[in-house]
């Protein structure tokens, strides 16, 4: 892993639902973070 931000998406929906496309984005597994109003939340991702 690079340390390298690929996307950076804000929603305006209520329920904070957030649908990130994937296509033009390479395999490989990433870290994706999320900042809520209830705080900071990592994960790890693997896309195929």
């Amino acid at each position: 892993m690079l340390g390298q931000q690929v996307k950076q998406f804000k929603t305006d929906d209520p329920y904070g639902i957030v649908e990130v496309p994937t296509a033009g984005i390479a395999s490989g597994s990433y870290i994706v973070t999320m900042q809520t109003s209830l705080g900071v939340v990592t994960r790890k991702v693997i896309l195929q």
